[in-house]
């Protein structure tokens, strides 16, 4: 079976279900003004492609890459105190000050959004300060300074003096005390990479490997306080194509996984028609029959719908029979097939 274009697929579709391409368009028309044609054959063949790739339990290997993320409320507040050598107008010196960690409510921003917001807070609440706050995303954590030659003599961040106040110094900073230094540098943050963006074509997940350890699904409400677990990542979950980790890793270590992804789409409007369909070359017929099937529904032909159905069916056995080291017995053939009807 040579590769097909979507165009092809639309075109190979339409001749199975007898049907020509003037009556599978819509009204509607592309950005362009230009009216679709067979866009509604398009939809089934994109369609059939996620729907192959679901029941052929499509599957690759990637690598996600750990990176840090912040949350934060405008009633989170850390204490800080600032002392300085100089008494000239315009220092740093802040005696002990409840500093919000965030200017407006944020949701997993990154290390250098969350200095920024530190930073203009902390120079608010000095009310000319200077001061600077940055992220380095090697040894994931914050230091706070002074923009220029520094006259600083110590550094403090403590818990919030105000009961009304969410404590956040552990959650933003992963500690608190005092550092006799021009700098205050922190620890790994609570549960920063605690979430992990999985690849935008996550369907499913099969396997999660962390540096070479085979990790296990877990309840979500283990990953509610991950920080109260031990030091090893062991497991996992999953929400809303998010990677949940725990105990959160406070270094950046290999993350394997392989998961059963979704194809690219067709797009509707024929701009994507010279492009190869994304599934395995020998399954590329597998989104025609399906198309041609659901095509056949519409014009009230049942048994010919079936027909092809059995033939799309027969793609997806093939498909996984070769996936699962050729056992036929995985998902065997299947006979006097009929497409499953539920009454709505």
């Amino acid at each position: 079976m040579p590769e097909m274009t979507a165009a092809l697929q639309v075109n190979y579709a339409e001749r199975l279900s007898r049907t020509s391409s003037n009556a599978l368009s819509s009204a509607s028309t592309d950005a362009s003004g230009n009216a679709y044609v067979s866009d509604v054959t398009r939809q089934y063949v994109s369609m059939g492609v996620e729907e192959f790739a679901k029941e052929g339990r499509l599957s690759k290997q990637n690598f996600v890459t750990v990176t840090p993320k912040f949350w934060g409320r405008t009633n989170w507040y850390t204490q800080i105190t600032i002392e300085s050598s100089s008494l000239a107008s315009g220092d740093n010196t802040l005696t002990a000050t409840n500093v919000p960690v965030v200017s407006s409510d944020s949701n997993g921003i990154g290390g250098s959004a969350m200095a920024l917001q530190i930073a203009t807070n902390l120079n608010a609440a000095i009310g000319t300060g200077s001061m600077s706050v940055s992220w380095d995303d090697d040894t994931w954590q914050f230091t706070i300074g002074e923009d220029t030659a520094s006259n600083l003599v110590s550094i403090s961040v403590d818990p919030p003096s105000v009961d009304n106040y969410i404590d956040a110094t552990l959650k933003t900073f992963g500690k608190g005390g005092t550092e006799a230094s021009t700098e205050w540098v922190s620890n790994f943050p609570e549960d920063c990479t605690l979430e992990t963006d999985l690849p935008s074509d996550f369907l499913e997940m099969e396997h999660v490997d962390y540096d070479d350890h085979i990790l296990y699904q877990a309840p979500f409400e283990l990953f509610m306080s991950p920080e109260t677990q031990s030091s090893w990542v062991d497991h996992y979950a999953i929400r809303d194509k998010k990677l949940y980790l725990a105990p959160v890793p406070s270094d950046r270590r290999m993350l394997k996984i392989r998961y059963r992804w979704n194809p690219t789409p067709v797009t509707l409007t024929g701009s994507g028609d010279t492009a190869t369909c994304s599934l395995p070359t020998e399954n590329h017929m597998a989104p025609v029959y399906y198309a041609a099937g659901m095509i056949l529904r519409e014009t009230f032909e049942p048994d010919e719908a079936d027909k092809v159905f059995a033939l799309y069916y027969d793609q997806v056995r093939k498909y996984r029979t070769r996936q699962a080291n050729q056992n036929t017995k995985m998902f065997p053939r299947q006979v006097n097939f009929h497409v499953p009807r539920v009454d709505v």
